[in-house]
């Protein structure tokens, strides 16, 4: 009983902490992109690169994040008649 506790608040921990990983990995991303985006107009690069590389972050960021929650859906289809449109609206994504 005390090893199951243990175990059980391991694994608690480690999804908590993953979950800070991710949001912090995401949200650091984003700042960067919009940084690096107004760092790039102000120092005399046309706009259309800018939004070039605004717009391939935005997808390298975009996809894992689809295919994550493609998978998730697919390993747990519990409720086909929703799931199936979930799954096609996340595929638009990639």
């Amino acid at each position: 009983s005390s090893t199951r506790d243990i175990l059980r608040t391991t694994v608690s921990v480690m999804n908590f902490l993953s979950r800070i990983l991710l949001w912090g990995t995401l949200l650091s991303t984003a700042v960067g992109v919009v940084w690096y985006s107004r760092e790039l107009s102000t120092n005399g690069k046309e706009p259309h690169l800018v939004a070039w590389f605004s717009a391939g972050a935005f997808v390298l960021l975009g996809f894992p994040i689809s295919m994550c929650g493609i998978i998730m859906h697919l390993k747990n289809y519990y409720q086909p008649n929703v799931q199936c449109y979930v799954v096609r609206i996340l595929w638009m994504v990639p």
